[in-house]
């Protein structure tokens, strides 16, 4: 029987639909992996987001969605996973509905009020695991920071493409606006203003959620107003700078390494704004009550004058998200699990891993297999694990976790980034990686490796992979073909879609 997810969450034209779009996101994923999802909101959010809702997700709208005994009324019988994410709904509700639902989850964006849940994630920028120490209990899971952020996975395609097209110095010839499902018309006006003002060679291309969004008067030149598309990603791709809100779609923009300008509209995202300003991946255009059409101007032209800046900010943009978080997240509700019953799972390695990565590397057992026995020296990692982390065309890089505790590392790697010449797979849409995992020798013949290659596969499920065995080394050659990998050539064993 589909295990079952309920999600309660509202949209309006006062909040926004990014609360429900990053649910819907979430929802899709869960029902790729078989779940059944029904979403629960006040009346007046499917007017609003309708138009983005996933196929086979059940929406309902109850005047007394806020009330607990509406979902228990609703589903009886309970559900596996209930998904909190309202600003207006708290510690009491989620309390209430203990039991019933197997397990929590909360999503919330500012660490500020007390939760009673299994489960926590705020994708935001630079959240750590101490940002919620005081708020929720010690042992609710929390999945903080962008490699979480709940972005569709078309995003993390587009990605492959957009990321050396950044790279390139290419002319300013495209800009998205985009504020939000709901944007503000007056906002547009002047955003469109400003473009105009600026007298530049470009096509500007918009948005327009599911509001109405402004009269749109405009003579700077080629004007191309978008609906509600499940296509943005490419757009986002193809254009060349933004100008929109902190909300849910910045992390969209950072997955295609998209610069992008701005503006205030809404209190509850002015951590974002702070956050991607700070890490140099957008320009804060402040307050849009207070910004005018001059200042937009004077912003794009000078990033036409300095192209260099422009790559900068695609650059730290793309190092803040990778568009990866939804699957991060759904294998967190939904692990793999070793042949103990333990889940095990993969988090992004960050900075605070770096010792534990060093002391792993200097394993005897673990060097013995690796293309090079010699053991880095300290300066060496360092140095190689920043530029890994800090890559953002690297691929993923994985710490491992066997019941929440750190047991190895999982890297893949781009082919073309570690030497491995494919060339048949150049037109791989998911593209291709080699595959380097190791696990801590302690926790070895518990099935760990075999759960961690299938998780990699729910990762990237569109991708090929290539795996590097040593002749001497049986267990991994074992270990790649139980999980289905076939000899390539010698040494080299292959896995995913459009094998011959």
């Amino acid at each position: 029987m589909p295990q079952t997810a309920i999600f309660r969450c509202d949209a309006s034209a006062a909040i926004g639909g990014g609360h429900v779009v990053r649910c819907f996101t979430l929802a899709e994923e869960l029902q790729r992996r078989g779940w059944t999802c029904r979403l629960v909101s006040l009346p007046g959010t499917l007017a609003i987001v309708e138009p983005f809702a996933p196929r086979d997700v059940e929406l309902v709208e109850h005047e007394q969605a806020s009330d607990p005994r509406t979902l228990q009324a609703l589903s009886p019988q309970g559900c596996d996973l209930l998904v909190v994410d309202n600003y207006a709904l708290g510690s009491e509700f989620e309390g209430a509905l203990e039991g019933w639902a197997s397990r929590r989850m909360v999503i919330d964006d500012i660490p500020n009020r007390q939760h009673q849940t299994d489960i926590v994630l705020d994708q935001t920028l630079g959240r750590t695991q101490t940002s919620y120490d005081d708020l929720v209990g010690s042992g609710t899971l929390r999945l903080l920071g962008t490699g979480f952020a709940l972005v569709r996975p078309a995003f993390a395609r587009a990605r492959r493409a957009a990321l050396p097209r950044r790279e390139s110095g290419h002319e300013l010839a495209r800009i998205l606006v985009g504020l939000g499902a709901t944007p503000q018309p007056e906002v547009v006006d002047l955003v469109l203003a400003g473009i105009a003002e600026a007298d530049l060679a470009v096509e500007v291309h918009v948005l327009a959620g599911t509001g109405p969004i402004a009269s749109l008067v405009y003579d700077g030149g080629p004007l191309v107003v978008h609906e509600a598309t499940d296509t943005v990603h490419r757009l986002m791709a193809d254009c060349d700078l933004a100008i929109g809100a902190g909300g849910g779609s910045a992390w969209e923009r950072c997955s295609v390494g998209l610069p992008s300008l701005l503006l205030r509209v809404a209190d509850n995202q002015n951590h974002v704004v702070d956050a991607l300003s700070g890490a140099g991946a957008a320009i804060d255009l402040g307050l849009a009550a207070d910004v005018s059409s001059a200042k937009v101007a004077a912003e794009l032209r000078s990033l036409v004058r300095h192209p260099a800046r422009r790559a900068e900010l695609a650059r730290n943009a793309a190092r803040a998200c990778d568009g990866l978080g939804v699957r991060r997240v759904a294998g967190m509700i939904a692990p793999r699990r070793a042949r103990d019953g333990q889940p095990v799972t993969l988090r992004p390695a960050t900075a605070a891993d770096v010792r534990l990565t060093f002391a792993w590397q200097q394993v005897p057992e673990i060097r013995h297999h690796s293309p090079n026995a010699q053991p880095q020296t300290w300066t060496e990692h360092t140095a190689w694990f920043t530029k890994r982390t800090e890559d953002p065309s690297g691929g993923p890089f994985s710490i491992i976790e066997y019941g929440r505790r750190p047991v190895g590392v999982l890297r893949l790697d781009e082919t073309s980034a570690v030497g491995l010449d494919v060339p048949s797979d150049s037109q791989q849409e998911g593209g291709s990686f080699v595959v380097s995992v190791f696990v801590d020798p302690e926790f070895h013949r518990i099935g760990i490796a075999g759960a961690v290659l299938n998780a990699g596969r729910d990762l990237l499920p569109d991708a090929r992979f290539y795996a590097r065995v040593m002749p001497d080394n049986a267990a991994s050659h074992r270990l790649f073909q139980t999980v289905g990998y076939r000899p390539a050539l010698p040494g080299l064993y292959v896995s995913g879609p459009n094998l011959a």
